[in-house]
């Protein structure tokens, strides 16, 4: 505002001296035209020469047309509103030119009024002003947030956001405007709005971190986390839930939101903390629950995994996932028959396969059955998780198993081939299908099938083994049909050898339980018959003079049996190819 009140009107002694001296016209002035008609400036000049004429009355209502004229602009609306309320003022119309003063602030808030031409009433009276304008401003923010609140809850997206933004209106206050941002967050969270969701969680994370807003900055760190998470980033969405937990200490979703991030990328033991945080804060939270009980079954805290699921389940008893989660960590800690009951138990409680609880738990029930070579068992419960989820490979590929421990190759095949078809990627799903035409004496087909399955995977272990499984059957065939040789008399008498004397040191591993079959290779003496032969570090050694190698200790007991005379072959997988070496002891 470059010019004050008094600049349009002048309220002084001398003014009014010679308005009280002016000379009153015995003639009526020409009537006027309507004021709407008029120009800002026709308008103003109209309320000064009423004023100097004494009517100040007439002269206050002239400037509050001035201020309603669409066409003045808004620094001369707030100006004649502003001029009204002292002509109000100085008629003793306190309130009503409270009123008129909070007008004028509300089209103008950036008017400037220069309280040093005003008496110390009127100034208090603008101050006045000022602060119940900021009040009811807040007030109708507040008004509004809440009403948006409840529509966001109820689902009205559109109204919600409306009233929102309304209570995004200046003069709403730092708190007010904060809290609209995030449940403006939240709304395009609902409309799947992700992106625009997470810059509306920074802009309130970009506001100083109020004792009074410290939990809203929680609460978006939280939802910001679980944005980055469901984009892939995974270690970001950590920090984000991190400083949650470090803003609010009891947010048990942001505990949980940590450990299951760490347990998506396999760091069950660093899961274990937040996990637990979560579990404590919120014991009755399942999903908490079966999330410790898993972290805690893979970092081997068997015991601890059963007794939190058996304690979650005394709350309750009819959760049927709670009931799948006990029935995995038992098999984990070989309590099969245990197992088998909880697992029951779920497919019992979860009929339908509403949370999946009963399809997983036969599938589970049929990898038991197999362990223990109870296929009609095994086919019964691939079955009846193959009658919730048809489209899983997994249940065709028990199913298979099953079939083929009953003999039934064909149908073994044909589900096996199912499962092949569903996850082409897997190499373990060809591996199982080379395994039933090795049965069926469809060596071709298995040796094609193992050869896919070594492209996908050329460090499978297992898939090696496999083809030199048939290999080696294919050179027994040979050497069973090649004409017999006639033995010459060996040159020495045959000692069994110690395994110093090789030069060769294997790596004690278990290898039932890592389902292994051979000996690993951890050292070749220099100079040794082993280094000789060309053994080396990482090999893994599958057969020794025709004998299948199940472990290291069976390695030497097989040379101690059978000692060599002349030379023994060795077989061995070597950066997932099959070599033969020639093993010269002497």
């Amino acid at each position: 505002m470059n010019r004050s009140p008094f600049a349009l009107l002048a309220p002084t002694l001398v003014a009014i001296i010679l308005a009280l001296s002016a000379p009153v016209s015995s003639q009526k002035p020409p009537p006027s035209p309507a004021r709407s008609e008029l120009s800002p400036e026709a308008l103003r000049a109209q309320a000064e020469q009423l004023y100097l004429q004494g009517d100040a009355e007439g002269a206050e209502l002239v400037f509050l047309d001035l201020a309603e004229l669409s066409s003045a602009a808004v620094g001369d609306r707030s100006e004649a509103l502003i001029t009204a309320a002292w002509l109000q003022y100085s008629r003793q119309l306190d309130e009503q030119a409270l009123r008129t003063l909070e007008r004028a602030l509300d089209i103008d808030a950036e008017v400037v009024v220069d309280e040093s031409m005003f008496d110390t009433d009127f100034a208090t009276l603008v101050s006045r002003a000022r602060d119940n304008l900021s009040m009811k401003r807040r007030d109708t923010a507040r008004q509004h947030l809440a009403v948006a609140r409840r529509q966001l809850d109820e689902g009205n997206l559109t109204e919600a956001r409306r009233g929102l933004e309304l209570a995004l209106a200046p003069g709403a206050g730092e708190e007010i405007t904060t809290r609209a941002l995030y449940s403006l967050g939240l709304l395009e969270m609902k409309a799947g709005n992700e992106d625009a969701a997470r810059l509306r969680f920074e802009d309130v994370l970009s506001v100083r971190p109020s004792p009074a807003l410290r939990l809203l900055h929680a609460a978006s760190h939280i939802n910001l986390g679980t944005i980055l998470f469901r984009k892939g980033l995974l270690a970001r969405a950590e920090l984000a839930w991190e400083r949650a937990t470090e803003l609010d200490p009891d947010a048990a979703v942001a505990w949980k939101n940590l450990g299951l991030a760490r347990a998506q990328r396999n760091d069950h033991a660093g899961a274990l903390l937040p996990l637990r945080s979560a579990h404590t804060l919120q014991p009755e939270d399942s999903e908490t629950t079966r999330l410790l009980a898993r972290s805690l079954t893979t970092t081997g805290a068997l015991d601890e995994a059963v007794s939190i699921l058996h304690e979650a389940l005394d709350r309750q008893p009819k959760d049927a996932k709670l009931w799948l989660a006990l029935g995995s960590a038992l098999r984990a800690a070989d309590r099969g028959a245990s197992a088998s009951t909880a697992l029951e138990s779920a497919v019992r409680l979860d009929p339908l396969n509403q949370g999946r609880a009963a399809s997983q738990a036969a599938a589970l029930l049929s990898l038991i059955a197999i362990e223990n070579e109870r296929f009609d068992d095994a086919e019964r419960w691939s079955r009846s998780a193959l009658a919730w989820e048809e489209h899983l490979a997994d249940h065709w590929n028990s199913l298979a198993i099953a079939l083929r421990g009953q003999g039934r190759l064909e149908e073994a095949e044909t589900s096996s081939r199912r499962s092949v078809a569903l996850d082409p990627t897997r190499p373990e799903l060809l591996a199982n299908l080379a395994s039933i035409l090795i049965h069926m004496d469809r060596v071709d087909e298995a040796e094609e099938s193992l050869q896919a399955a070594l492209a996908l995977d050329p460090t499978n272990v297992v898939v090696a083994e496999g083809l030199s499984q048939i290999r080696s059957r294919r050179r027994e065939t040979q050497v069973e049909t090649a004409p017999p040789k006639v033995a010459s008399s060996p040159s020495r008498r045959a000692k069994p050898i110690a395994p110093k004397k090789l030069g060769v040191r294997f790596i004690e591993l278990d290898y039932d339980r890592l389902g292994l079959r051979g000996a690993l290779v951890r050292e070749v003496a220099k100079r040794s018959p082993a280094a000789r032969t060309g053994l080396r570090r990482g090999d893994l050694v599958l057969r020794i003079g025709g004998h299948k190698v199940l472990d290291n200790r069976d390695f030497f007991d097989h040379l101690k049996r059978n000692p060599p005379v002349e030379g023994m072959e060795i077989e061995i997988l070597r950066d997932a190819t099959i070599e033969t070496l020639s093993l010269q002891v002497y």
